[in-house]
């Protein structure tokens, strides 16, 4: 059906009790999961062609694209509500995720962004080794799409990575507060 056999799982997801699985990705330290892609004396700079038709590509989506079965998801939600094991507060937590796994996350902005290219952070390039690694495993998994020599979309922002070292493993984080009076 696309849902977690155990309906408490999608309740803690509603109640913002747990991560959905699969979105903590962090690189323990050492522990490379693409460890075709080679190590870069510098990561500051482009690291040309060859290490790019190494680096996993996808796609930018057309659409939408999500594993769970949207339709199964609302009939559930729907029974939930029928037999009131939601609260008013919970139904439109609900109904706004359905709402985003059809059309699309609203990023709440209250205005159009313009397009902006930030370099990454110095914590990214001195950690550049995990930030890749992790990058790489969010574009094989389809969470990301890329790399684009060029903007795939008009108005396309390029936000600044940054990288939180933490206990055996290095977080990439997106900086999207940069540039400054730009957004």
């Amino acid at each position: 059906m696309g849902l977690p056999e155990d309906w408490t799982r999608v309740e803690s997801w509603l109640n913002f009790i747990a991560a959905v699985n699969g979105t903590e990705e962090s690189l323990e330290v050492g522990k490379k999961k693409n460890p075709e892609i080679p190590v870069l004396a510098d990561y500051s700079v482009d690291p040309g062609n060859d290490f790019w038709k190494i680096f996993p590509s996808s796609e930018m989506p057309v659409s939408v694209k999500t594993k769970i079965v949207v339709d199964n998801l609302e009939k559930e939600l729907n029974l939930a509500i029928e037999n009131g094991k939601l609260t008013k507060c919970q139904q439109n937590r609900a109904q706004k995720a359905i709402t985003s796994l059809r059309q699309g996350a609203d990023s709440c902005q209250k205005t159009d962004l313009p397009a902006c290219v930030q370099p990454n952070a110095k914590s990214a390039v001195k950690n550049g080794e995990a930030v890749t690694d992790t990058v790489a495993t969010w574009v094989k998994k389809g969470f990301a799409a890329g790399p684009f020599k060029n903007a795939p979309l008009d108005g396309f922002r390029v936000n600044c990575l940054m990288a939180i070292p933490q206990h055996l493993k290095v977080r990439p984080v997106l900086n999207a507060s940069l540039p400054e009076n730009n957004h």
